[in-house]
């Protein structure tokens, strides 16, 4: 016997339903969407287990379980919806090297204000001996033999 049953009411199958249909939203909520509907063990429901529910859909039965989990735990929107990072990492700043901010492209003093300073920006760059100016750029070579 499962230890979390999901039970939809008419009104949030037919809005599943239709989200789905629309396929108008994130492949990671519709997927959840899917889950949901084929879990729901109300009297209009399917009522799968989670095995076949993963077979059907070709994903893992520990996401189905998840899903499945957090319906019943919080609601219909919750178990649809991304899960929010339980914890939150910072980075740390030693001082010797500079370090990219939060904000992809902008360098940060080696205190960690985030204010920008052009020292930073010519301190060697992950012990590579090169300043991020001179850092080689991603791009193959042209047919002139560049």
């Amino acid at each position: 016997m499962k230890k979390y049953i999901v039970e939809l009411t008419p009104e949030q199958r037919k809005e599943l339903s239709e989200m789905i249909k629309s396929g108008k939203a994130y492949a990671r909520e519709l997927t959840h969407a899917r889950i949901l509907l084929k879990a729901d063990a109300g009297q209009d429901g399917p009522g799968w287990n989670d095995a076949k529910i993963a077979e059907a859909l070709e994903i893992s039965t520990a996401q189905v379980a998840r899903v499945r989990t957090r319906c019943a735990k919080a609601s219909v929107q919750e178990a649809i919806l991304p899960a929010k990072a339980s914890r939150i990492r910072r980075r740390r700043l030693d001082g010797t090297k500079a370090s990219v901010s939060d904000c992809p492209g902008v360098w940060c003093s080696p205190a960690g204000s985030g204010a920008l300073d052009p020292a930073v920006a010519r301190l060697d760059v992950g012990g590579t001996g090169l300043r991020r100016s001179d850092q080689p750029r991603n791009r193959a070579p042209d047919a002139l033999g560049e």
